[in-house]
């Protein structure tokens, strides 16, 4: 059920299955084998039949696990079967080049199984993955790639993950390193070996455009860190140390929790201190128009209902017009003899010259021009930064 619910999640938790997978096998070869005939009632009786028969036991259980996997997949896309599209049969075809119509055919048959959608987001998250977040460039402090980079993901988690955190995941790992290895403790291999396979993945992927995409990890971090705390909190000769130690770690994660409130999606820790976000990452790491709403406020409490804009995603045009702003999206030509607001805000990626797409009001931009499109805007002082996310500017100033 989890590994189900993980994957209509998120397309890169599709993972998971092939994990399950190869540990039941795993299971069952590790297994004994009982080479009696089963009877009628213990096919029926399981749990009569589970010590005698452990490796039916175990298939049994990863065919329910199975099935408990593909109704709740179906379940999310409210069971609908629909063929392929064109669309997908373009993004198939993209995906596996070589070998198209076998691929074709093979989602085809699966599309029976579980939902065109979900397989076909799946194979998008896959080209995603290969060839990046195209049309837009990934940046890392102050560096700017098309593919992104192996640290990316480390990098970005040693700065958007609280202090203490940060602390007790580098121990734990440590830790649980030493029992998998020195003391041959399943467990921390377990723990280890899902961590590392998806880590790895991740890296690897050239998808560098948010700390999200490595949020599935965690869940094993905080196993793995609660696992430190309470062996040495159990110890006899440590116990008032590790207790004191757990406790400051707690109270200084509210207290971050407490002072990042409610900025939470653009936050960073300490060591990005002195320098604005939007200089050592991009893209939701810095902005995902979660702060719309405080612009509107913003701009009504100084007397505007017009702002000119560029922001991520579809704020601008979809989220201020709900609020009953008027927006100027400064990637586009302005229509019709229309004065320029007093106000103009722009989203921390932009500012970063990440998010700048290549065509910008009709021209075709050059790298370095889209990349430092906003060079002017980030050399004045904001008149004000809403939410960490959005930088606002008075133009008649």
């Amino acid at each position: 059920m989890a590994g189900g619910l993980a994957c209509v999640t998120k397309f890169s938790m599709v993972v998971a299955g092939p994990i399950l997978a190869a540990i039941f096998l795993l299971m069952i070869w590790r297994a004994p084998w009982y080479k009696h005939p089963l009877s009628a009632l213990q096919l029926v009786n399981w749990r009569a039949s589970k010590h005698k028969h452990p490796r039916l036991m175990i298939a049994g259980q990863a065919c329910v696990a199975a099935l408990a996997c593909i109704i709740i997949i179906n379940a999310a896309y409210f069971f609908s079967h629909r063929g392929l599209l064109d669309g997908d049969i373009g993004i198939i075809t993209a995906h596996f080049s070589s070998n198209p119509l076998i691929a074709l055919t093979a989602v085809t048959a699966l599309s029976k199984l579980l939902p065109a959608y979900f397989m076909t987001g799946i194979i998008y998250q896959g080209l995603h993955a290969g060839f990046g977040h195209y049309g837009f460039t990934a940046s890392l402090l102050g560096m700017y790639s098309d593919s992104g980079w192996l640290y990316y993901f480390p990098v970005a988690f040693a700065l958007k993950t609280t202090i203490p955190f940060l602390l007790l995941s580098i121990a734990s790992l440590g830790w649980c390193g030493y029992r998998a290895f020195m003391r041959h403790d399943r467990r921390c291999r377990l723990l280890l070996t899902a961590f590392a396979v998806y880590s790895v993945s991740t890296m690897l992927s050239s998808i560098n455009i948010g700390i999200r995409y490595f949020l599935p990890a965690y869940p094993l971090l905080f196993i793995m860190g609660g696992a430190v705390l309470d062996l040495l909190i159990r110890s006899q000769r440590s116990r008032a140390a590790a207790i004191a130690t757990a406790a400051a770690l707690l109270l200084w994660t509210a207290t971050e929790a407490v002072y990042a409130y409610p900025n939470y999606m653009s936050y960073m820790n300490q060591l990005t201190y002195g320098r604005p976000h939007w200089q050592y990452l991009s893209d939701s790491n810095v902005e995902w128009g979660d702060d719309a709403k405080e612009l509107v406020e913003y701009l009504r409490a100084r007397g505007e209902d017009r702002v000119q804009t560029a922001l991520i995603g579809s704020v601008g045009d979809l989220t201020l017009k709900l609020y009953g702003i008027t927006n100027i999206d400064l990637m586009r030509e302005i229509a019709g003899p229309l004065s320029k607001p007093r106000y103009v805000a722009i989203g921390a990626s932009f500012l970063n010259g990440s998010s700048v797409p290549d065509v910008v009001r009709g021209k075709t931009l050059t790298k370095n021009e889209r990349l430092n499109f906003f060079d002017a805007y980030r050399q004045r002082k904001p008149t004000d930064i809403i939410g960490g996310s959005i930088y606002v500017f008075r133009d008649d100033e």
